[in-house]
């Protein structure tokens, strides 16, 4: 039992892929969203007033949509700062008759 097991190893392939934004970094992000969709649509529509056009309007919140999608979507390193730390798992302390007579009820329970 010197290997892991294939979901042990596939979780930090998985970890080491992908990292996961925090709670800090969501609020960030949104926020970020936020400011740049509302400034280029504010400026957009300031500029198409003056013009009397809609479209420089429309055409400033869309290029802000875009620099915000690029920014925001993405989870760049600077929203990882905080990284959450959690609790190691508790084994299951439940002898190995009571489980197995656990998951044979939970099965006949979703069969009916």
């Amino acid at each position: 039992r010197d290997q892991p097991h294939t979901h042990q190893v596939n979780n930090r392939r998985l970890k080491s892929i992908v990292s996961i934004m925090d709670y800090q970094g969501q609020r960030l992000a949104e926020l970020i969203f936020h400011w740049i969709i509302c400034s280029f649509g504010a400026v957009g529509w300031v500029y198409g007033y003056i013009q009397q056009d809609f479209t420089f309007c429309f055409y400033a919140w869309l290029a802000g949509v875009v620099i915000s999608v690029v920014l925001c979507v993405p989870d760049w390193p600077f929203y990882n700062r905080h990284p959450i730390k959690w609790l190691e798992s508790v084994p299951d302390r439940r002898p190995k008759q009571q489980q197995g007579a656990k998951k044979d009820e939970a099965s006949k329970n979703n069969a009916d």
